[in-house]
């Protein structure tokens, strides 16, 4: 991977909304194609499964970005792997969250 001296910007556009994802600058641009390629194929099946839940679309999407960049970085370039990772690691993510909130939630109630 060689490193470009600028943040490449892709702009997905979804259903008349667009969001600009920045990859970071450690990719070639062939990779930001398979990146994107990967973070459409995981927002799409999030999207169509609804398990973004009460997170913002935008969070969700940016969160589903920066788990195929850590994944690239491995080395991973197949879209449907790098994909299907991503869509694990959101979820695990979501998970911990919501065991997080739910513990500060009995600690409040201890506390009380």
């Amino acid at each position: 991977m060689r490193r470009n001296s600028q943040i490449a910007r892709l702009k997905l556009v979804r259903k008349g909304v667009g969001m600009a994802i920045d990859w970071d600058n450690s990719f070639e641009p062939e990779e930001i194609q398979v990146l994107s390629t990967a973070l459409e194929r995981a927002w799409d099946f999030i999207e169509k499964s609804g398990e973004f839940g009460m997170d913002a679309p935008d969070y969700c999407r940016s969160s589903l970005a920066t788990h195929v960049m850590a994944i690239a970085r491995t080395g991973e370039r197949d879209p449907l792997r790098l994909a299907n990772s991503a869509i694990q690691r959101y979820r695990q993510q979501r998970a911990q969250q919501f065991a997080a909130a739910i513990k500060k939630r009995t600690n409040e109630s201890a506390a009380k």
